[in-house]
């Protein structure tokens, strides 16, 4: 053996001289047996260290070959000439070290839950020291219907209280707080209008609810699924599906969201302008019909209006006896305003307008006759074809008759529904008014018959002018 060597040899010697139980020492795994892993700290001889102090609580290895490690010297071994080591105990009190100042600082530390017991979970942490967390400390907002699905995960949590032996933490505090920092990042992206991603949670009336980052859920309208019409909205979406939604309201004190898809979409109103004029004939798909009126899918995205008294010039109708859902029309754009998103519709007005045909069938003097539709304080409403209502005012109806009740339904011996004669006396092609008079009628009939009592009487000279009148007093 060299000098050199020597002196290497008595230095090792004299520097560990003063190991004894208590001491820590750093060395390397340089083999692992049945038993004993077998530890260079830099001595002649390795150290033992027991294996068992090297698995964690599942028998799984924490350190192996290779690895280095720290470890308190527990006794020196004559009969072997090493030091027994021990890795657990130094871990242990380090560990102790560390549950210490997460406590006192609040600092979330890693734990493994291994079982459920009666009121919590017994969870180990740093693989070796044993603690408990409770039920009620176990969960944030959403409590699962089966607590086992916790056993066997790795969750942060926050130390509540340090025992001897033992440690209390709560999971609640730490998924409290990532919940508060979470929110306001998402509120910060929804003031900002930012594009988010949710998860379909639940359909409701009218609706959806969104779940956002597991943070806040929101209400999606149906009507705000897409620009065009959606025959079934309730099963657009499907429970549990991604979807990419935009914030369109939000308040913070009822922490109410309301989220869009189609704001998403290119809006197609933006193009009406340019597509659509007053005057354009215009093809489209009635969508929807009520008493007042039907719409009409002009495009996806697009629909126009047709009111009740634009679909046919008949004024006793119900749409839904002319318009069938889905059916193809043709129809006349009357107004157009992108900035209420309203374009009125008429069906009529590409039909033959009765006034044009009455004007040229009818003239003032001519006689008409209608079914009587309701009297009036002012006078008679005649329908002269389902298109047409003439109007007999009341001082053309009858010289004694000063005052019509609003609800009468009969007047000197005349009924609503029952047919009368009229003349007509004015024609307003503009207006769409037409007036009749039942005096002058029954004027008109007297002076025919007059008349015509005056030819017979020449040709037969049999009576005179005075025993007709006679007759007509009597009869």
């Amino acid at each position: 053996m060299s000098d050199w060597t020597q002196e290497i040899e008595k230095y090792l010697n004299k520097s560990f001289q003063n190991l004894k139980p208590g001491s820590i020492v750093s060395g390397k795994i340089v083999k692992v047996y049945e038993d004993y892993a077998f530890v260079d700290i830099g001595l002649k001889n390795e150290a033992l260290l027991p294996v068992e102090e090297l698995k964690s609580s599942d028998g799984s290895f924490i350190l192996g070959e290779g690895d280095d490690v720290e470890a308190l010297v527990i006794e020196k071994s004559y009969k072997e000439n090493c030091y027994i080591l021990s890795f657990k105990k130094l871990r242990e009190k380090n560990l102790w070290e560390e549950l210490k100042n997460a406590y006192q600082t609040k600092k979330p530390v890693r734990v493994k839950v291994l079982a459920l017991n009666k009121g919590g979970y017994e969870i180990e942490f740093g693989f070796l020291l044993k603690g408990f967390m409770p039920i009620s400390q176990s969960f944030f907002r959403n409590k699962p219907e089966n607590l086992e699905t916790l056993i066997g995960e790795t969750v942060e949590v926050e130390i509540l209280e340090i025992k001897k032996g033992t440690f209390i933490a709560s999971r609640k505090e730490v998924l409290k707080k990532q919940y508060q920092k979470k929110k306001e990042a998402l509120i910060e992206k929804i003031k900002t209008g930012e594009t988010l991603e949710g998860i379909v949670k639940k359909k409701v009336e009218g609706g959806f609810l969104i779940e956002i980052e597991e943070v806040l859920t929101g209400y999606l309208p149906y009507k705000e699924l897409d620009w065009k019409r959606i025959e079934n909205p309730s099963e657009y979406l499907g429970i549990g599906e991604r979807v990419k939604v935009k914030p369109i309201s939000y308040d913070p004190v009822k922490e109410r969201l309301k989220l869009s898809i189609k704001a998403l979409l290119p809006d197609p109103w933006e193009k009406v302008p340019e597509k659509y004029k007053e005057g354009d004939v215009v093809e489209g798909k009635v969508v929807q019909i009520f008493d007042f009126g039907a719409f009409v899918e002009l495009e996806p995205g697009i629909e126009g209006f047709i009111p009740a008294k634009e679909i046919t010039w008949k004024k006793k109708i119900k749409v839904d006896e002319i318009l069938d859902i889905g059916e193809r029309v043709s129809v006349l754009i009357l107004e157009v305003r992108p900035s209420d998103r309203k374009i009125l519709l008429s069906l009529r007005k590409l039909q033959p307008d009765p006034w044009d045909a009455l004007s040229k069938k009818y003239k003032v003097g001519d006689i008409v006759e209608g079914v009587i539709e309701k009297f009036l304080p002012s006078g008679l409403l005649i329908e002269i074809t389902p298109e047409i209502t003439a109007f007999i005012p009341l001082k053309e109806f009858s010289k004694e008759t000063k005052l019509l009740k609003k609800n009468l339904t009969e007047l000197d011996g005349f009924k609503v529904g029952e047919k009368i004669k009229g003349k007509i006396i004015n024609i307003d092609p503009e207006q769409r008014r037409i007036q009749i008079s039942y005096l002058r009628y029954l004027e008109d009939l007297e002076n025919k018959e007059i008349e015509e009592y005056k030819v017979k009487t020449e040709k037969s000279s049999l009576i005179t002018l005075g025993d007709y009148f006679l007759k007509k007093l009597t009869s």
